[in-house]
């Protein structure tokens, strides 16, 4: 199954090279993640140049893995409190867009308000494919 048919919600760029105008900025073999900028060059205000930069990420090695963990994991449930235990894998291209979208820092967890705004997301069944176990709030 393709991972944009996995989180329909979260746009998936699958095709190889740049997104049309944008250069490669930096990539990292460890996550996978590749961004791109492009320069926008403002000849009347060079002032008011910009740079846009775009993310992107092929989830669909990790939603595999997440996959192969949560049927390993099936029958289990995690309660509340149990500090460390395995419940989610979020691609790293997931927390920037909850960062950016919906302003949760999953790495900050021992912030209380933080940790319950990621699991409110993780809870969701739009991200329902992210858990490994099911867990309390």
């Amino acid at each position: 199954m393709a991972p944009d048919e996995l989180l329909p919600h979260v746009r998936v760029r699958l095709e190889a090279g740049a997104p049309a105008g944008y250069r490669l900025h930096s990539h990292s073999p460890q996550t996978g993640v590749t961004k791109y900028r492009r320069f926008n060059y403002n000849a009347s205000r060079p002032s008011a140049s910009t740079v846009d930069y775009v993310t992107v990420q092929d989830v669909e090695s990790v939603l595999d893995d997440i996959s192969r963990v949560a049927n390993d994991a099936k029958g289990t449930f995690t309660r509340k409190g149990c500090w460390g235990a395995h419940v989610a894998t979020i691609p790293h291209i997931i927390w920037l867009k909850w960062k950016t979208e919906h302003n949760v820092d999953v790495y900050n967890p021992r912030d209380e308000s933080e940790r319950k705004k990621a699991l409110r997301l993780l809870n969701c069944s739009d991200w329902a494919k992210l858990r490994v176990q099911r867990f309390a709030a």
